[in-house]
Parts: structure tokens; sequence; C-alpha cells
């Protein structure tokens, strides 16, 4: 088994130590390193290549964001997972821009923490609900919803809904007892329906134009 290399960037000793303690109890994850500020984590991560990077937005010597910028540049196959307390309204467009797959808070459970590493580490993306709601406010456009091409049918409503509140295809699956392949298929349709191109497009989409009713988002 190819296991999940993780490098851990937060400036709190007892945070590093609480992830490695949650992530050294699966088999297929493997802490490969930590750092405890921007500059020490930009020269390790190099050298340890790892596949997810959990990185704290607020570092002392600089922001996670653009450790995230240059990470994606330097190695583009990496996966960067923003960890915070809290999300501001302001940072929601440069937390997209700057390339991460991923933005949670950190009283996330640790079983929810581990699924979402590995589902990052696939090939999805998870970002916090409120992270999207915020772009959503963001770059809202006064004016009409627009008038899909082709409907939705009930069950990519519901697929869409859970998308937007941040569930991985795995999760979605379970929730609603389908196989992740036929997540993957309703989500195919859904994006050629809806004119985007990935997960994050289609949550904003969702969010901003009012196609899953708020109530769906916020079970």
């Amino acid at each position: 088994m190819e296991k999940i290399k993780v490098f851990v960037v937060d400036d709190h000793p007892l945070i590093r130590e609480g992830l490695a303690h949650v992530l050294q109890m699966e088999q297929d994850i493997e802490i490969v390193g930590e750092a405890a500020g921007a500059q020490e984590a930009l020269a390790k991560i190099v050298s340890c290549r790892p596949g997810v990077i959990l990185l704290d937005i607020y570092l002392p010597d600089g922001s996670g964001i653009e450790v995230a910028r240059q990470v994606k540049q330097s190695l583009p196959q990496s996966r960067v997972i923003f960890l915070t307390v809290a999300l501001e309204e302001e940072q929601a467009g440069d937390i997209l821009l700057s390339g991460a797959d991923g933005c949670i808070l950190k009283d996330i459970e640790p079983q929810r923490l581990v699924n979402a590493i590995r589902a990052v580490a696939s090939g999805d993306k998870i970002f916090h609900p409120s992270l999207m709601e915020k772009l959503a406010r963001e770059i809202r456009k006064d004016g009409d919803e627009d008038v899909l091409s082709e409907p939705l049918t009930e069950r990519e409503k519901e697929i869409l809904a859970l998308l937007a509140r941040g569930k991985s295809n795995r999760e979605i699956a379970a929730q609603l007892f389908i196989s992740e392949k036929t997540v993957k298929n309703h989500l195919t349709h859904i994006f050629r329906k809806i004119g985007v191109e990935d997960r994050t497009q289609a949550a904003i989409f969702a969010l901003q134009k009012g196609v899953v009713e708020d109530k769906k988002l916020r079970k």
C-alpha cells in the first residue's frame, strides 16, 4: 500500500502533536515532516515532496496563502489543505486563487480530517461551506438567475447540495446509499448542465445562483 505523505505546518506545537497523533494511527498515512513557520516550511517541503500539506493560514513569519502559492509553483502535484480557526470573508478569493485543494476549520472531527486528506490526495477538493458562502457573497451580482439549458434532477440537486457543504465523493455516496462511481457520473452531468469545470466552481454556483435551497445546505 502506497502511503499518503503528509507535511504539517503550524506554529503551535500542540496542534502539530495533535495532528501527528491522529494521523499516525492511519495505516495509509505517513507524517514526513513539520514546520512552525513559512520559511521553514518552504525549505523543508521541497526535499520532503509530500502528497498533502496541512497548512495554517496565519504563520508568525508570513502568510500560509503565499506558502501555498509557492508550493504550487514548485510542486504542482502536492495537495494543499488550509487549516484555520476562522475564515475571513476578504480571504475567500485569495484562498482559492492560491491553488489550494481544501480549506477546513481546526475544530473538525478527527475522522473527517482523515477523510478530507484521503479525498484531496485522490483529486477531490474539500472546502468548508462557509468559505463557499463568503466567496459567493463576494462575487454575487444583481440580476436574474441564470436559466439552465437542462434542469437538474432531484438526485443531482441532492448531490450538488452535499458537495456545496464540503462533502467528499465518498461521504456523498455513503449518505445517499449509492456508489462513488455513481456520484462521479452524476457530477459529470451536473458540471455540464451548469457550465463549470470542477467541484469548487459547482459549489460557488450552487450558493451564488440559488440552484440549491438554503435549507438543504445547512442541514
